[in-house]
C-alpha cells in the first residue's frame, strides 16, 4: 500500500515532462511557420526562402535578390561565391559584391546562421554555374544554324554571280565575232540604243555598247522617241 503513492508521483513527474518536451517543440515549429518567407529563384528552379528584413517584407527582399542574381547570369564572368562575417553575421558575396546576408529570421532550427549560409552558397554556386552553361549552349545552338544559313547563302551568291559573269563574257565575245569589219572608208558607226534594262540586255544578247568596245571608229546611238498613246 505504501509503493502506490511513489507510482503515482513517478507517473506524474512522466507526463510533466512529457508536456514540458510537447511544449517545447510546440514553441520552436510554431515561430517558424509564422515567419513569411519568398523562394530565390536562378533560372527558374526554386533554391532556398528568404524572410523579410528591416524594412522590407519577405517578397520585396526576394525580388531584389532574383533580380541581382539575374543580372549575375548574364555575365560571362566565372562565378565566385564566398562568406564573410560582419556584424557577427554571415554574407554570402558573389564575386566579391555582397548578395544578403543571412539573418537570425532566415535559419531555420537546428541549423546555425554560418550554416545556413555554407549551404545555400553550395546551392547558389551550382545553379548559377549550370544555368551560365545552359546559356552557353543555348546560343551556340543558335547561333550555328545562322552562320550555315549565312554561309550557304554566300556560296549561291558566289557562284551565281560567277555563271552570270561568264555568261556576260560569252555573249560579248559573240558581239566581238560578230561584229563588222569596218573599211578605211567608214568614219562612224550608228547603232540603236536599246531601251531594255541591264538584266534584259544581258540575256537577250542586246548590248550596243559591246559593239563600240570593239571599234576604234566614232558610234554614234540613235534612241526613237515614244509614241504617247
Amino acid at each position: 500500500m505504501s509503493n502506490r503513492p511513489q507510482v503515482a508521483f513517478v507517473r506524474y513527474q512522466l507526463l510533466g515532462i512529457i508536456i514540458a518536451i510537447a511544449l517545447n517543440l510546440m514553441l520552436m515549429v510554431l515561430p517558424v511557420r509564422a515567419i513569411d518567407r519568398a523562394d530565390i529563384v536562378v533560372d527558374g528552379r526554386p533554391l532556398f526562402k528568404v524572410s523579410g528584413a528591416e524594412s522590407l517584407t519577405a517578397n520585396e527582399r526576394a525580388d531584389l535578390l532574383n533580380l541581382r542574381l539575374q543580372q549575375i547570369q548574364k555575365s560571362a564572368k566565372p562565378i565566385q561565391i564566398s562568406i564573410e562575417s560582419r556584424n557577427q553575421s554571415p554574407i554570402i558575396l558573389i564575386n566579391d559584391r555582397q548578395l544578403l546576408t543571412v539573418t537570425q529570421s532566415d535559419v531555420i532550427p537546428p541549423l546555425t546562421p554560418n550554416t545556413q549560409a555554407n549551404l545555400w552558397a553550395q546551392r547558389l554556386t551550382q545553379a548559377l554555374q549550370q544555368a551560365q552553361q545552359e546559356k552557353s549552349t543555348g546560343f551556340l545552338k543558335t547561333a550555328i544554324p545562322i552562320a550555315l544559313g549565312a554561309l550557304t547563302v554566300a556560296i549561291v551568291l558566289h557562284f551565281g554571280l560567277g555563271w552570270l559573269w561568264q555568261y556576260a563574257q560569252s555573249v560579248l565575245q559573240r558581239f566581238d565575232q560578230s561584229a563588222p569589219v569596218e573599211s578605211a572608208a567608214t568614219d562612224a558607226i550608228v547603232l540603236g540604243a536599246s531601251r531594255a534594262g541591264i538584266l534584259q540586255q544581258v540575256v537577250n544578247r542586246n548590248i550596243p555598247a559591246a559593239i563600240s568596245q570593239c571599234s576604234d571608229l566614232t558610234v554614234i546611238l540613235v534612241r526613237g522617241s515614244r509614241s504617247s498613246q
